[in-house]
């Protein structure tokens, strides 16, 4: 990183490309690429790898912008230019960069109309879309580095050359050009997306938000069209593009949703005529205070990946044949906002929509006899469950009483045998010797036993009522670990039957949901073939009318 930063090594070197490929690299991302080392960034990745050329400076000003070196000058004020024209002044006009000053354009104005107008004509399937002023005039700001000085010496045609091919490279390569392109189908899609991920990971908002009757596309669409150009402060959108350079789309998800997480206290507080007032007059409050680099790294939190947003999009396309087949039934405006693919197709007539139903709801009976199966087993397995649950409850509760036993007289047994040595040490010590003492030996020989010998009637009495109770206590013992090592067995065989049944019930549940997707997979394709007949039936009309 030193050999970039010091300038050490040169764009058209191959360490440089190698350094900027390295992962580290792309792990320092999240910190920030440092500024020096900002624009070099952006082209690798914008140029596939490459740096700027002669020959591409010569295609921005020479081919594209004819080499006028103000295009304001020569746009025209209807159509495209107008509407470039129009926006130049409304864009980050508090910016002394873009700062209108009677009817003389500010340099900002004059780069910024250069660009926007090379890049439709580079792009003329997209044209001019508002939200790319935005994105430009971001860009042109990071790489004059400091937005108060308006002087035009500190941005060259090569400065603009590098931001528009910078712009040009992330609409090919990151699919902005189905975000800006007419009718934004893919600024849609996302917004659908948006949705569903707020379902996942801020399901409070996502909830209050359905309640009040508002959908991602009351606030995101701008978000989206201007990449958070509008939202983020300077230092944090610089990062951002940095990184949406390498990550794509998903980045723009997690940043959405770090946005909406940073305005879910109030949002959750407010109606939809607050809400909606709020989009409009405050959405900066508390995602502006947001540093890039903390910004990054919250956004990382969130765990949206190319092949999850693969799989909303394949669930947006199945919503779609269900609402094409309802939208007739009370549909409104909003829910045609996710389905790009309904912009300029009137509603299908009931002649053409009663078949499909009919052929649906006779695939729906079927299905349904297949899922009443799945329940009834599902049931049946529960109820065997809950059984295996309350036998599993009595025999747990059986050994823990049989525990409590064993250690009860386990402490009376060593109790009642810990006195008896206490009281009677010469007993347990004469029978702990391998043989009596020779004298008490000797002594026994005699008629009459010696002093020694004799034992006092009631120490015999008391040693016997000892011997007894340890006798009782004992066998009790013996019992109660033989009732302890029936009551595990049970316990053990009750616990199997439990862990058993809970497997096969969940076995089924997954097969139960994994035949509950395939028919809705099924009934998804039934619906694509019949509304696909549908629709070859319409251009085969319109091909032979005309």
């Amino acid at each position: 990183m030193l050999l970039l930063e010091h300038g050490w090594v040169s764009p058209d070197d191959t360490l440089y490309s190698v350094l900027l490929a390295s992962p580290r690299q792309y792990h320092r991302l999240q910190g920030g690429i440092d500024r020096s080392l900002r624009t070099s960034w952006w082209l690798y990745h914008a140029l596939r790898q490459r740096a700027l050329l002669p020959q591409d400076k010569h295609v921005y000003a020479n081919e594209l912008l004819q080499g006028h070196a103000n295009v304001l000058l020569t746009l025209a004020h209807t159509g495209q230019d107008g509407e470039i024209r129009r926006d130049i002044p409304r864009t980050f006009p508090q910016e002394p960069y873009f700062e209108t000053i009677s009817d003389a354009a500010r340099p900002g104005h004059v780069h910024l109309a250069n660009i926007l107008k090379a890049l439709a004509l580079r792009f003329p399937s997209i044209g001019y879309c508002q939200g790319m002023n935005y994105v430009v005039a971001k860009l042109l700001l990071v790489v004059l580095n400091d937005p108060t000085v308006i002087t035009d010496s500190n941005l060259t045609r090569d400065d603009e050359a590098i931001v528009f091919w910078t712009v040009a490279g992330a609409i090919q390569q990151h699919d902005l050009h189905s975000l800006w392109a007419p009718s934004m189908p893919g600024l849609r899609r996302h917004i659908y997306a948006l949705q569903t991920l707020m379902e996942r990971h801020l399901p409070q908002l996502s909830s209050h938000l359905r309640t009040i009757g508002m959908h991602a596309g009351y606030f995101a669409t701008q978000w989206f069209a201007t990449l958070f150009a509008r939202l983020l402060s300077l230092d944090a959108f610089a990062c951002v593009w940095t990184r949406f350079l390498v990550d794509g789309a998903k980045l723009l998800f997690r940043i959405a949703l770090v946005a909406l997480a940073e305005m879910q206290v109030d949002l959750l507080a407010l109606d939809m005529e607050g809400a909606s007032s709020y989009f409009v007059r405050h959405p900066k409050a508390r995602v502006m205070a947001l540093h890039g680099r903390s910004l990054l790294l919250r956004a990382m939190r969130y765990k949206v990946t190319r092949r999850g947003l693969g799989e909303i999009e394949t669930q947006r396309k199945r919503s779609f044949l269900h609402h094409r087949l309802t939208r007739a039934h009370g549909s409104t405006l909003d829910a045609d906002i996710f389905y790009p693919e309904l912009d300029g197709r009137p509603e299908d007539p009931p002649s053409v929509l009663e078949p499909i139903r009919r052929q649906v709801a006779s695939y729906e009976t079927i299905v349904a006899n297949d899922i009443a199966v799945f329940r009834r087993k599902i049931e049946q397995l529960q109820k065997a469950l809950e059984k295996a649950t309350q036998t599993l409850v009595r025999a747990t509760r059986a050994a823990m009483d049989a525990t409590y036993r064993v250690d009860e007289l386990s402490e009376w047994h060593d109790r009642l045998e810990h006195q008896v040595r206490t009281l009677y040490p010469g007993v347990y010590t004469a029978q702990a010797a391998s043989s009596p003492g020779w004298y008490l030996r000797m002594l026994g020989c005699f008629e009459h036993p010696h002093s020694l010998l004799k034992e006092d009637d009631d120490e015999v009495g008391d040693r016997s009522y000892f011997r007894q109770k340890l006798v009782g206590v004992g066998r009790d013992l013996l019992l109660a670990k033989a009732s302890w090592a029936a009551a595990s067995d049970a316990l053990r065989w009750a616990q199997l039957d439990v862990d058993e049944r809970v497997l096969f019930k969940t076995k089924l549940v997954e097969q139960f949901w994994s035949v509950l997707r395939r028919n809705e997979s099924d009934k998804s394709a039934l619906l694509h073939t019949l509304f696909h007949q549908v629709d070859e039936k319409d251009e085969n009309r319109l091909h032979n009318a005309t």
